[in-house]
């Protein structure tokens, strides 16, 4: 009964629904590279109260996952977008 039980929940875990979801970012001839956390940013951003932007300039200077975060997100909001017809 119990192996039962979690071998249905190891194949209720390997779903496609439960994995994380990764974002996939183009940067046309500079290459490109996978977020694979999206969305920590704006947690933070919110948590503190302030802007995404506001948060990413109080924080680029930070050591560590932050800081690396904060760098990222600034170059990718500094990004010009793809013009939509």
């Amino acid at each position: 009964m119990l192996t039962q039980s979690l071998a249905l929940q190891r194949e209720k875990i390997m779903e496609p629904s439960h994995r994380k979801k990764k974002q996939h970012v183009d940067l046309g001839k500079h290459g490109s590279f996978t977020i694979n956390h999206p969305g920590v940013v704006r947690a933070a951003a919110r948590r503190a109260g302030e802007s995404t932007h506001e948060w990413a300039e109080a924080h680029k200077a930070s050591p560590g996952k932050t800081g690396s975060r904060a760098r990222s997100a600034l170059g990718l909001m500094a990004m010009n977008h793809r013009k939509r017809k």
